[in-house]
C-alpha cells in the first residue's frame, strides 16, 4: 500500500474539501506547523482551531492536500507519488497554488524543481499553462519558470503549426511578457536544461545562502526530480542570464557617416569592462542618461564586442571573411586595442586565442601593420604573441627576410624579434607552439578575469578557435 493511502497520526484533524467530497486527514501537529505559516497560526492562535485542533479547508482539493501530506513525511516530492495522479502538470500547478496560499515555502520550491525536471524531459501541456498561469501572480517563481520554459521549448523544439497556435492562445499579458523575454534572452539561451540546472534561481530562499547550498545539493542527489539522472541529479550551476533581463544602456559608436547606436544590457557592459562600469555608475551625465558616446571607435569592432558579450565567445560571422587576410587580421588587432582601452580583460584573452589559432596555420601579415605599435606596449601580451609567431616563421629564412624587409614593422620590433629568436631554444619550431600554450599570452590574474583552468577548458572545447582542424589540446609553456 502506498504512503498516499496510508497517512495516519492523531495530532491535528484537517478536513479538506466540501460536502460529500470532503476528506479527513490526521497529521502530526509539529510537522504541520514547521512546514506552514498558516498552520502555525491556525493551531496556536487561541481560537477554536487551537482548542479543538481541528481545521476545515473547504476551499482546497483533497487530492492536492494528499500530495502535501505525503511530502510532509517523505520531505520531498517523489515521482511514485505523482504517478498516481492523472494530470501531473495540472496537479503540480495547483499544488504550488496551495503551497503559496498556506505559506509552505519549501513545498513551493520543491514543486518548482519537480516541474522544471518534468519539462526537461517532456513537452509543456499548453492547455494547462493557459488555464493556470492566470491563477498565479506574475511575480511568483512558478510563473517565471513557466515563461522561461515556454521560451526554451519554442526555441529548441520543432513546433508544428498546431503547436504555435496553442502557444498563441495564452493570455495577452503572458504573450507580451514572452515577447519581451524573446528580445532580451540571447540565442544561446536554448538548451532544454537551462532552468533545471540553475533551479535555485526560481526558488525562495530569502537570502539564506546555507539553505540555497543545501537545496542545490539535494537537487544534485536527485531529490524532487522527475527522471532518473545517471549521476544522482542535474548538476547545478550559477544562473547566468540575469544580465540580459535588466536595464538597457545606449552606446553611440562612430563619427559622421559611419555611426551606429547599440542597445546593450547595462549589467553585461559593467560586468565585462572597467570603463563601462565607471561610465554608467559614476553619477555623471552618462549615469543619468544611461547613454555613452564613443566617437573614436569603429562600429564594426563594437558589433563584434556586443556579440561576444551575449554569446560569451567570439563569433567569426562578425568578422571579415577569411580570404580577406589583411582585413581579418586588422579586425582582430583593432578588437584587441579596443578591449585594452576599455578594460575588457576576458575579451583581450579571447582575442589572443583567436589570433594565435589563426596564426597557427597562416603567416602573420606584416603589411599595413605600422598603425598598431603606437597603440600597444612592447610588454603587452599581443606584442609578445606577434613577436613569437614571427620567430616561428623565421624557420623559412629567405621568405621571412623578404617579408620583414617589405613589411611595416618598426625598427624596435625587428630588434625584439632578433633578440627573442636568440633566447628561445631550437625546439621552439612548431607553427602551433604559441597556440598550444596560449594562456601564456593571457591575463588571468586580473580582477574579473576568467581562471586559467576554465579558460583552458573552453579552448579545448573549441571556443574562440579559428579552425576546427586545429588540435586544441593545451600544454604548459616550457620555452622560457
Amino acid at each position: 500500500m502506498s504512503v498516499r493511502s496510508n497517512i495516519t497520526g492523531p495530532f491535528a484533524e484537517i478536513t479538506v474539501g466540501a460536502a460529500s467530497s470532503a476528506v479527513v486527514f490526521n497529521l502530526p501537529k509539529e510537522l504541520l506547523c514547521k512546514s506552514s505559516t498558516y498552520f502555525t497560526a491556525a493551531l496556536n492562535n487561541g481560537f477554536s482551531e487551537t482548542t479543538t485542533q481541528r481545521i476545515v479547508l473547504d476551499d482546497d482539493d483533497p487530492d492536492i492536500f494528499r500530495t502535501y501530506a505525503v511530502w510532509l513525511f517523505q520531505e520531498e516530492l517523489k515521482r511514485d507519488c505523482l504517478d498516481e495522479v492523472s494530470r501531473v502538470q495540472h496537479h503540480l500547478f495547483h499544488l504550488y497554488i496551495f503551497a503559496d496560499k498556506r505559506g509552505i515555502v519549501k513545498l513551493a520550491n520543491d514543486v518548482v524543481t519537480m516541474m522544471a525536471s518534468y519539462w526537461d524531459e517532456k513537452a509543456i501541456d499548453m492547455s494547462v499553462t493557459q488555464e493556470c498561469l492566470p491563477l498565479v501572480s506574475s511575480q511568483c517563481t512558478l510563473y517565471r519558470l513557466t515563461l522561461d520554459s515556454l521560451l526554451l521549448e519554442s526555441r529548441s523544439a520543432a513546433w508544428n503549426e498546431e503547436k504555435w497556435e496553442q502557444f498563441g492562445r495564452h493570455p495577452q499579458d503572458v504573450m507580451l511578457e514572452l515577447f519581451r523575454k524573446e528580445r532580451h534572452f540571447p540565442g544561446s539561451f536554448q538548451e532544454p536544461d537551462e532552468c533545471i540546472k540553475s533551479i535555485c534561481h526560481y526558488h525562495e530562499h530569502n537570502g539564506n545562502v546555507r539553505e540555497q547550498v543545501d537545496c542545490a545539493e539535494r537537487v544534485e542527489r536527485g531529490c524532487n526530480t522527475w527522471e532518473y539522472y545517471p549521476h544522482g541529479g542535474p548538476q547545478q550551476v550559477a544562473w547566468e542570464w540575469d544580465a540580459v533581463t535588466g536595464p538597457i544602456a545606449q552606446v553611440i559608436v562612430g563619427l559622421g557617416d559611419n555611426i551606429e547606436e547599440f542597445s546593450v544590457h547595462k549589467k553585461l557592459l559593467c560586468d565585462s569592462s572597467t570603463y563601462f562600469k565607471a561610465a554608467l555608475t559614476n553619477g555623471f551625465v552618462e549615469t543619468r542618461d544611461q547613454k555613452i558616446t564613443l566617437d573614436d571607435e569603429n562600429p564594426a569592432i563594437f558589433r563584434t564586442f556586443v556579440v561576444w558579450l551575449y554569446e560569451k565567445k567570439l563569433n567569426k560571422e562578425t568578422m571579415p571573411p577569411s580570404d580577406e587576410k589583411e582585413a581579418l587580421q586588422r579586425h582582430m588587432l583593432e578588437l584587441y586595442v579596443f578591449a585594452d582601452k576599455r578594460g575588457i580583460i576576458n575579451l583581450l584573452n579571447d582575442t589572443i586565442t583567436m589570433l594565435a589559432s589563426r596564426w597557427a596555420f597562416t603567416n602573420v601579415s606584416l603589411n599595413n601593420i605600422d598603425w598598431l605599435f603606437p597603440l600597444i606596449s612592447h610588454t603587452s601580451k599581443l606584442y609578445q604573441l606577434l613577436v613569437d609567431n614571427v620567430v616561428l616563421e623565421l624557420q623559412d629564412t629567405s621568405e621571412i627576410r623578404r617579408r620583414l624587409v617589405k613589411g611595416d614593422l618598426p625598427r624596435t620590433a625587428l630588434i625584439d624579434i632578433s633578440l627573442r629568436r636568440s633566447s628561445l631554444p631550437r625546439e621552439f619550431k612548431a607553427y602551433d607552439a604559441c597556440f598550444k600554450s596560449v594562456c601564456h599570452y593571457h591575463l588571468h590574474d586580473q580582477q574579473g578575469s576568467m581562471s586559467k583552468e576554465e579558460c583552458i577548458g573552453r579552448i579545448e572545447a573549441g571556443d574562440n578557435v579559428w579552425s576546427s582542424d586545429l588540435d586544441c589540446k593545451q600544454s604548459k609553456w616550457n620555452w622560457d
